[in-house]
C-alpha cells in the first residue's frame, strides 16, 4: 500500500503541470447556421437601388457574399444562392461546417459586400471600410459599391443602404469615358476606415476614422464608356456615397479615353442623404486644349448643374 500511494503522489504533480500547459480557447466555440435568409429593405422613398431596377430599387446579384456576425465576434462569409434581380433570398455559408471562436454579442450583425477584413467590437460597432474606387454599371453603381448593414435579433437579415447615390447625366459628341472622380470642395472625407452603429430597426450611422481615409471616390470604367451625344439620351453614372454635406459644392473631373480631363464644379451647399439619390441635370463633356482645368460654378438651387 506505501508503495502505491508513493507512486500516486509522485504521479500527481505530473497531472497538474499538464493541466496547467493546455491553452485556453479564444472566446466560445461556436457553429454558425448553414443559411440565412436575407431581405433588402423596403426603399420607401424609391429612387434609390446590390444594382437597381427600372423602379430603382436594390436588388441581389447572383453569387453576392456577405459578412455574417451570427451573436458572435466571428466574420463569417455567406454566398447568395438565388437568381440576379431578387429583392431577398437565401444565403448559404462558405466552408459550411466549420467551428469557430468569437465572443458573445447581443444580436446578430450582417455587412454586405463580404470583406474577411471587416471587425465588429463586443458592443456591436462595426469596423469596416468603405471603397475608395467604384466600377461602373449600366444605369446602376457596380458590384460592391453600395454598402448595406443588417442588425436584427434572428437570422432573417434586414439589409439597410448605407449610403446615398450621386447620378451623374453626361453626353458628348465622340466621348469615352473611361474614369469619373468625385472630390467636395471642402476636402469632406468620403471613403475609407468607418465606425459603423447598427441598431435593431433604425437606420446604420457612420463615422469616419481619423486616418486610412479618403477625400475622393473614383468611378473606374473598366472598357471606356461612349457617351450618348445629346442632353436627351445622356449617359447615367451612379457613384454610391456615404452621407454627406458638401459645404463648398463638390467637383467632378471626367478622365476620357485618350487622357484629356474635363472638370466640372459647383458651388453652393449639396446634401446627400442616406437611402436617396441625388441627380444632376445633364452636363456636357467638352474639351478645351490644353484638355485640363476646364471649370464653371454653377449655384443652382434645385441641385442641378445648368448648362
Amino acid at each position: 500500500m506505501t508503495t502505491i500511494m508513493n507512486k500516486f503522489f509522485w504521479l500527481a504533480p505530473l497531472f497538474l503541470v499538464a493541466a496547467c500547459n493546455v491553452e485556453e480557447p479564444v472566446g466560445n466555440r461556436i457553429s454558425y447556421p448553414s443559411e440565412v435568409l436575407a431581405t433588402i429593405e423596403d426603399n420607401a422613398k424609391s429612387d434609390t437601388k446590390v444594382y437597381a431596377d427600372e423602379n430603382l430599387k436594390v436588388l441581389w446579384n447572383n453569387d453576392d457574399r456577405i459578412s455574417l456576425f451570427n451573436k458572435y465576434t466571428y466574420n463569417k462569409e455567406y454566398r447568395f444562392m438565388g437568381e440576379t434581380g431578387a429583392n431577398a433570398g437565401v444565403f448559404q455559408e462558405v466552408n459550411s461546417g466549420s467551428v469557430v471562436t468569437g465572443n458573445e454579442l447581443d444580436y446578430v450583425y450582417s455587412v454586405y459586400p463580404y470583406n474577411e477584413a471587416t471587425q465588429i467590437s463586443n458592443s456591436g460597432v462595426l469596423a469596416l471600410n468603405l471603397p475608395t474606387v467604384q466600377s461602373y454599371a449600366e444605369n446602376s453603381f457596380g458590384l460592391g459599391a453600395n454598402t448595406m448593414i443588417s442588425a436584427t435579433t434572428g437570422t432573417d437579415l434586414l439589409f439597410k443602404n448605407l449610403c446615398g447615390y450621386l447620378i451623374l447625366k453626361l453626353y458628348g459628341d465622340g466621348v469615352s469615358v473611361s474614369s469619373i472622380t468625385l472630390k467636395g470642395n471642402n476636402n469632406e472625407v468620403l471613403a475609407g476606415a468607418a465606425d459603423v452603429n447598427a441598431i435593431v430597426g433604425e437606420a446604420p450611422t457612420l463615422a469616419f476614422r481619423e486616418t486610412g481615409t479618403s477625400t475622393t471616390i473614383t468611378l473606374n470604367c473598366e472598357t471606356p464608356v461612349a457617351l450618348g451625344s445629346t442632353a436627351q439620351n445622356a449617359t447615367a453614372f451612379w457613384i454610391a456615397v456615404p452621407p454627406t454635406t458638401f459645404f463648398n459644392g463638390f467637383t467632378i473631373t471626367v478622365s476620357d479615353s485618350n487622357g484629356g480631363t474635363f472638370e466640372k464644379a459647383t458651388a453652393s451647399c449639396k446634401e446627400l442623404v442616406r437611402n436617396a439619390t441625388f441627380r444632376m441635370g445633364a452636363l456636357e463633356v467638352e474639351y478645351d486644349t490644353p484638355l485640363t482645368n476646364n471649370i464653371i460654378y454653377y449655384t443652382s438651387s434645385d441641385g442641378e448643374i445648368v448648362t
